[in-house]
Parts: structure tokens; C-alpha cells; sequence
């Protein structure tokens, strides 16, 4: 238990998935949350007098359970046993070998094949100034990383077309209220917001810790350079993920500058409106993507979505996707063939992550 402590002391905002044999163990008001999320049973362990809240589940069936946590928004810390217990001395050596949070999860079992699972940070502007959000999103499992400084006007209707499945935001913006735009932050995330330290967001520091994960001494070559709070943001994300994977990032390989001139700006109320993903009633069968999307991978579906959420506006552009949309219309048996091709692919961006 001490050993539990110590561990759980550093991951204060996780529920703590504590090795012990073949089983998961959660002690304390991490068992008392598991109980009531998973429906597991809550028993007790006696230790000095006192009863420990204790739930535990079968190790080999952690994946199920951790993809309830997440949907409901919590965070799991994985604790694993790291030398082999017939060969310890004492103690079991335990360790914390990954964070899985609701932006950060990349298996399969957590995922929906046709949507991307987007972490994104916002950087405000300083208290008072009349300038751009910097933000910055990624999909973990894919490896996408993008950038923008955005206007106030555009800020709600980015977040709607990204849906984050988690939302960092510096330190200084814990419990305020009566702010707008924070109050549509908080709603795009649905409440899945995570905290970080304001020097986390700065754009200096988050400049030099980009440079050093791409290996280059400037972003120039990215076209981020002279990007303003976007940069803070790009950082804030990098910083969240090395603490939480525990490991190396390399898919994480570049940085893409997003700019909002190149797609049709649709705000929240316009996409309810127009029924893009869901209907009013929140289902997505009767929206326009439910008729649309034929597609037979995972890949094509989240393109798709991106498509629909984020139109383009460049006429140039627009001509050369529909130049392809027509020769695949025109091409019937092409078009079958690569169908048939693409039913048997593996979801290629989704693997090229777990190198």
C-alpha cells in the first residue's frame, strides 16, 4: 500500500490500474468511481484497523473497462509489474507505463473506425488583448499534428468541426466563469478538460521543445515560425503526450500550419442546422453524412467527415476534386475495383502509429 501511495501521489487525476497477480486493483475513491462507472463490485481490504474501498478486474480484460472510463471521460493510469515476481526481492518493481486519457487513446478497442479522436489545446490571448487563439490539434493514432492562430469570430466553429475528445487549456482559466468564449470551449469538449501549467503554453519554450522532437533548428521549414499562441499550443500538446505515452512519438513527424481561408467556416448552429453528422435528434442515421458515406475504410470514412466539415473554398481545388469525383463516377469499373481493393485494407494510418 505504500508502494500504492507513492504511485498514486503522481497520478492524482487518474484512476490508478494498480497490478497485483492477474488483476487490476483500484483502491480507495478510485474503486469507489470504478464500482458505481463499470458496475464491478466494491469489496474492502483491511489494513491497520481501517477498510479500503478495493475493486479489481481481470488484467486480460482491462481494454473493455478502460473504454467505459474513457467514454465517460476519466483518465486511467496503467501501473504494471516490471520485473518478473519470481525473481523479486521483496517488493514487485511497479511503474506507470502509460496514461490513457480521453485525447490520448490510439487501440483499436477505444476507437470508432470512421472518427478521428482529436486532442487539442487552446492558447488564449493575455488577459485584456485584442488577438488571435492559438490552438493546436492532433490524432494520436494517426499522427496528424496541425496549427492554427484563429480569430475570435472563427474560434467556435473550429472547435465544433474538431470535436475534441479531450481540450487542454492553461492553468489560469480554472474557475472562471462568465466568459463566452470559455463557456463554448468548455461545451466543445463536453467537459473533458485537462489543466496544464501556463509556462506550458508559452510560445519560446514551446518553440525550442518542437524544434528538438522534429530534430531541426528552426520550424521554418514546417512554415510555423512565425505562428503567435498557435506555437504555445503545438507545445502544450507535445509536453501532455510525453508525459502520457511514456514512450517515443516518432510518428508525431511534422507540424502542418492550418489556415482558415481554405475552408468554408461552418458554425455550430449552421451545422445542426444543415444536419451534416447528426440529425436534430442526435442520430446519424437521416444526416447528410449517413447518405453519403459508401466508404470502405476507416481511412476514407474520417476523410470524409473532414470534408463535409471543413468544404473547400479555393476554386482551383475545388475543380481538381471534382475532376477525380468524375472520373471515378465515369469509370464504374475502375471504381469497383478499387472498392473491392480498399474492403480488404487494414486501417494504414492507424498502424503506421504503433511502429
Amino acid at each position: 500500500m505504500v508502494q500504492y501511495g507513492e504511485v498514486k501521489s503522481a497520478h492524482r487525476d487518474a484512476l490508478l490500474f494498480f497490478r497485483l497477480g492477474d488483476f487490476y486493483e483500484l483502491f480507495y475513491d478510485d474503486a469507489k468511481t470504478a464500482a458505481r462507472v463499470l458496475g464491478i463490485t466494491l469489496t474492502a481490504r483491511r489494513k491497520e484497523g481501517d477498510n479500503i474501498p478495493m475493486a479489481g478486474i481481470p488484467h486480460h480484460a482491462a481494454a473493455g473497462y478502460i473504454r467505459k472510463l474513457l467514454a465517460r471521460g476519466l483518465k486511467v493510469a496503467i501501473c504494471d509489474q516490471v520485473e518478473d515476481p519470481r525473481l523479486a526481492k521483496g517488493i514487485v518493481e511497479r511503474k506507470v507505463t502509460r496514461v490513457i486519457t480521453p485525447g490520448t487513446a490510439i487501440d483499436d478497442t477505444f476507437l470508432e473506425a470512421n472518427q478521428e479522436n482529436l486532442l487539442v489545446a487552446v492558447a488564449p490571448p493575455p488577459e485584456g488583448a485584442d488577438a488571435s487563439f492559438g490552438v493546436a490539434w492532433t490524432d494520436l493514432s494517426t499522427g496528424r499534428f496541425e496549427a492554427a492562430d484563429l480569430e475570435p469570430a472563427d474560434l467556435a466553429s473550429e472547435l465544433a468541426r474538431h470535436r475534441p475528445a479531450e481540450l487542454l487549456l492553461p492553468e489560469r482559466l480554472r474557475g472562471i466563469s462568465g466568459v463566452p468564449w470559455l463557456a463554448e470551449l468548455e461545451a466543445s469538449a463536453q467537459g473533458r478538460l485537462t489543466y496544464r501549467s501556463d509556462s506550458l503554453f508559452e510560445r519560446d519554450a514551446a518553440r525550442r521543445a518542437l524544434a528538438a522532437h522534429f530534430k531541426v533548428a528552426s520550424l521554418a521549414g514546417f512554415g510555423a515560425e512565425d505562428l503567435g499562441g498557435a506555437l504555445g499550443a503545438a507545445g502544450a500538446v507535445l509536453d501532455y503526450l510525453q508525459e502520457t505515452q511514456k514512450g517515443p512519438l516518432a510518428h508525431i513527424a511534422a507540424l502542418t500550419r492550418y489556415e482558415t481561408h481554405d475552408f468554408l467556416q461552418i458554425d455550430p448552429g449552421a451545422q445542426a442546422g444543415l444536419e451534416l453528422l447528426e440529425t436534430q435528434g442526435g442520430l446519424r442515421e437521416g444526416s447528410l453524412l449517413s447518405h453519403l458515406d459508401l466508404t470502405r475504410t476507416g481511412m476514407g470514412g474520417r476523410m470524409l467527415r473532414r470534408w463535409l466539415l471543413a468544404p473547400l473554398v479555393d476554386k482551383k481545388a475545388i475543380e481538381e476534386r471534382l475532376d477525380a469525383v468524375q472520373a471515378l463516377a465515369a469509370g464504374h469499373p475502375l471504381r469497383e475495383r478499387l472498392r473491392e481493393a480498399a474492403a480488404g485494407l487494414p486501417d494504414l494510418e492507424r498502424i503506421g502509429s504503433r511502429r
